[in-house]
């Protein structure tokens, strides 16, 4: 030890007073900041599990849940509304006749554009917003587009698995609806970056651009919940990516979603706002607007649909209409005697009021309950300090999703809180029902969890790739997850090993958008503005609506969406369908070389009269 360690003892004091002046990776960041940033996008690579949804400090919001009668027989109460990552042209064509006349206008504007860009790479590239009320059929389009566009530009491709086409999502279940990626791991930003962009290395940055030498378009759904740093990145990647300086390097993005709805995290200001802390404000002076009014959703039950469009709109001070008040009311659970299903799916605004819901619903279970307890250990330099017995008391400011305790039953509903691969839908958010609970010598920590997922896509390839025993059939195994943080006010690193799982029979406003349920209990307790038409908007028909603590004062926008949103130039869809030019009290002829499958295609012909 004299031979090889003649200063220990120096050292050890050393590095204990460097603990208490200086924030090492700061310092080694001053040293070497190439190396740094290297360092930054490789463990990025490794750990892209966090969205930064879990920065609701203030608002103490838990995650995304659907919720499921756990019955035999029953169908799903809450579903995400997926697409298909693989659909036959059939299939593709009966989506696209089912468009009404403004989401056809839509895709006839992006598909020629593809067409064109096609035939000549100088085509300028385009920036649309396409939003519209919940149920306004906005996802349709996306699908539609998606598979359009993947079609053309394959002709442009060496291989097939050449990516032309880059669907991106804020969280990872709105990633997974549209059978696409996080924003973050997508184009490799980090979820807690600064507002001033740092370029990629390049390492990480030539995997990209191999990746993605041919991407033509991206689409970014819902865009509300993206912070302007967040798109300051998209922006400033694709640049890197392509090696150009032009808008988003060269490449179209398709933004779609509704600013009435949930706002970014932090800061909490919509895209459209004006932003005064950037170098360049990238939304307003690029992207047109379309917007879509037909409501898709719940056109079985039109005076719920035109409910919904007034309530989307509605100012603080503006009175209810009459019959908005009455349909409202006529839900109220207190005052008409009405009784939700016992799981139905339950709506609330603060955490602890989803807690209690999901710890008596826990309590209900005739099974066996599990107090799993995380494994914390205590490192600094790569040196372990101190293994804790009791782990950290920890909250959502830590930076981590783990919970210091988690309870679990079988028959428990629960949600994954980590994207754990987003390519096989184990995203977080997803919901299930836990089937079985193995553990090996420990007591304290499972070695697996099996989750039967309400969606069967959810989990698939996992399924093929892991032995799971045949009493467990159609489950996915969830194990132990290990994340590294900061206890908040310390300067070491824990690393906590637990089960990414949460209860999950009620969940927040927050987390509920993007998805359908044809029954929900609303508590409007609490709630902010946009959030009451989110909750509202979610359920399919009125009679699946159970509202608690009714409170109409709650349901209001932000009125200075309407005017931001008025400031953006429209996008002029009508160069996309000659057709539609034509004077129809005239006679004309179409004349055509090729008309070997006209019969197959004369009802999208007809549809194009209108």
């Amino acid at each position: 030890m004299q031979e090889f360690e003649p200063a220990t003892d120096q050292l050890d004091e050393a590095w204990d007073a460097i603990q208490h002046v200086a924030d090492l990776q700061d310092a080694w960041a001053a040293i070497n900041p190439q190396g740094e940033q290297q360092r930054l996008d490789d463990q990025l690579d490794r750990n892209l599990v966090q969205d930064s949804d879990d920065e609701f400090a203030e608002m103490e919001v838990p995650e995304l849940q659907s919720r499921q009668n756990i019955h035999q027989g029953d169908q799903p109460r809450c579903a995400i509304e997926t697409c298909d990552p693989e659909i036959t042209e059939e299939q593709a064509q009966h989506m696209m006749r089912q468009l009404n006349e403004k989401q056809r206008q839509v895709f006839n504007h992006v598909s020629k554009w593809c067409d064109d860009k096609a035939r000549d790479q100088s085509v300028d590239p385009f920036q649309m917003f396409l939003t519209g009320g919940a149920g306004t059929g906005k996802s349709h389009v996306i699908k539609c587009i998606q598979y359009y566009a993947k079609k053309v530009f394959a002709r442009m491709t060496e291989s097939a698995e050449d990516m032309t086409v880059l669907s991106l999502a804020h969280l990872g279940t709105a990633a997974f609806n549209i059978c696409g990626q996080t924003i973050c791991s997508g184009l490799k930003i980090n979820p807690k970056s600064q507002k001033e962009y740092k370029p990629l290395g390049e390492e990480s940055l030539n995997t990209l651009r191999v990746k993605y030498r041919h991407l033509q378009l991206v689409i970014i759904d819902e865009i509300s919940m993206v912070s302007t740093t967040q798109l300051t990145y998209i922006f400033g990647r694709l640049q890197q990516i392509k090696g150009t300086y032009t808008d988003f390097g060269n490449v179209s993005i398709l933004a779609v979603g509704d600013f009435y709805q949930l706002p970014p995290i932090s800061p909490p200001t919509p895209l459209c706002f004006p932003h005064d802390e950037i170098l360049k404000d990238i939304w307003n002076p690029l992207f047109q607007i379309v917007e879509l009014k037909e409501i898709m959703r719940q056109k079985d039950d039109a005076i719920f649909a035109q409910m919904l469009n007034r309530l989307r709109e509605r100012k603080k001070k503006q009175p209810l209409q009459k019959t908005d008040k009455e349909l409202l009311e006529s839900r109220r659970v207190e005052e008409n005697n009405l009784t939700a299903p016992p799981d139905a799916l339950h709506l609330f605004y603060l955490n602890k009021d989803v807690d209690s819901h999901n710890e008596r619903k826990l309590a209900s279970l005739n099974t066996e309950m599990f107090t799993i307890k995380a494994n914390d250990v205590d490192q600094r330099g790569g040196r372990i300090i101190q293994v804790h017995e009791t782990p950290h008391r920890t909250t959502r400011a830590d930076d981590t999703s783990l919970a210091s305790y988690l309870k679990l039953a079988v028959d428990a509903r629960v949600m994954l809180i980590a994207n754990v691969d987003v390519s096989d839908g184990l995203c977080n958010g997803v919901p299930g029902i836990v089937k079985g609970i193995e553990f090996c010598n420990s007591q304290n920590m499972p070695i697996v969890v099996y989750v039967k997922f309400d969606s069967d896509r959810v989990g698939a390839k996992t399924r093929t790739t892991q032995f799971i025993p045949p009493h467990y059939a159609g489950c996915v195994p969830i194990k132990p997850r290990k994340e590294s943080f900061k206890v908040r006010g310390r300067t070491f690193t824990t690393t906590r090993e637990q089960m990414p799982l949460k209860l999950a029979w009620a969940v927040t406003v927050h987390k509920v958008q993007g998805q359908t349920t044809d029954q929900a209990v609303i508590s409007m307790k609490g709630l902010r503005k946009s959030m009451a038409y989110v909750a509202l908007s979610r359920v399919t028909h009125l009679e699946g609506m159970y509202l608690m603590d009714y409170d109409e004062s709650r349901i209001f926008c932000n009125e200075d969406i309407e005017a931001n949103v008025a400031k953006m130039p429209t996008c002029d869809l009508s160069k996309a369908n000659p057709l539609t030019e034509i004077d129809h009290n005239t006679n004309f002829v179409i004349a055509h070389h090729n008309i070997q499958s006209l019969h197959r295609h004369i009802d999208d012909l007809k549809r194009t009269q209108k």
